[in-house]
């Protein structure tokens, strides 16, 4: 036996013959270091985790998707500087950035942050007081959550409302704009494919008086037929809601008079009904004093 506790001879057809003396799990380890090697290399999950150790990873880059409400124009930009991304960390949802520290393309505009996502894609929940992940039960009406049942509730993991290093993708408005346009997001303006739809707003958007009949400055759009390339385009026209014209005024009118006599036939009904509570209960009242005379008739008679 030698050193290692490994047998240094083995025997052959001719005789004993002298072995290499070897540790005792070289073999084991050699016959698991190459397969070890393989399956690290195929899982991205541990190259991951090795690289992470080592120090190899490098910052994930920050996303930010601004939209110009001004212009229509959305504009996605990735940033890979985290000294640049650091003015929006401890900003919670809802307050508003200076971005000059973006670049100089960017100074003088201000943002405000509309939402986000971390790196998981935990979409940034408005009111959620913390920099990190929690569990919230939700019902229908809250965001980050859409109900498939009537009355289902279900328990959603959500981002906390506070901007932090592990946010992925950031939504940011122009609140203010700078000294330089900025391509594809404030050199042009989109037209809005539809106008307003809303009584009230088509008066404000054409400053008309209460005077003005609104039904003549509905924005208009034109429709081809898609079955019909050659067919001649025609226009469409929203329907005007809360629109007050005269049929609905004689609709209101009417609505009010069914009310009013409702609320006499029922007072009638009711008068009518204390009328014969009243009668009924005289009625009782009589034939129980009629009742007690003649008991106290009968014994006046015994006596």
């Amino acid at each position: 036996m030698g050193e290692s506790g490994v047998c240094d001879r083995r025997w052959s057809a001719a005789g004993w013959v002298q072995c290499a003396a070897a540790p005792r799990h070289a073999s084991r380890a050699q016959e698991h270091s190459e397969p070890a090697e393989e399956i690290i290399g195929l899982n991205p999950a541990l190259t991951s985790l090795r690289s992470e150790r080592e120090g190899l990873i490098q910052p994930t880059n920050m996303k930010l998707n601004i939209a110009n409400p001004a212009t229509g124009q959305q504009k996605s930009i990735e940033i890979d500087d985290e000294r640049k991304t650091r003015i929006f960390y401890e900003k919670r949802m809802g307050q508003d950035v200076d971005a000059d520290a973006l670049g100089d393309e960017f100074k003088g505009y201000t943002f405000r942050i509309s939402g986000g996502n971390d790196k998981q894609g935990f979409p940034m929940k408005q009111g959620v007081l913390t920099p990190k992940r929690v569990r919230l039960l939700l019902s229908e009406g809250h965001s980050c959550f859409r109900a498939r049942r009537v009355g289902e509730r279900k328990r959603k993991s959500v981002r906390g409302c506070i901007v932090a290093a592990d946010i992925a993708a950031l939504s940011l408005i122009v609140i203010k704009q700078g000294e330089n346009d900025i391509p594809g997001l404030t050199d042009t303006v989109l037209p809005r494919r539809l106008g307003p739809k809303r009584a009230t707003k088509i008066r404000r958007f054409f400053n008309l008086t209460k005077e003005d009949d609104v039904r003549k400055f509905v924005v208009r759009r034109e429709v081809k037929s898609a079955k019909n390339p050659d067919a001649k385009p025609y226009t469409k026209a929203p329907k005007i809601q809360r629109l007050v014209t005269p049929i609905r005024l004689q609709r209101r009118r009417h609505l009010r008079s069914l009310n009013r006599r409702r609320n006499e036939a029922q007072k009638a009904q009711l008068a009518e009904y204390k009328e014969v509570v009243a009668k009924r209960q005289a009625e009782r009242k009589a034939k129980l004093a009629a009742v007690k005379s003649r008991k106290h008739a009968a014994a006046a008679a015994q006596h």
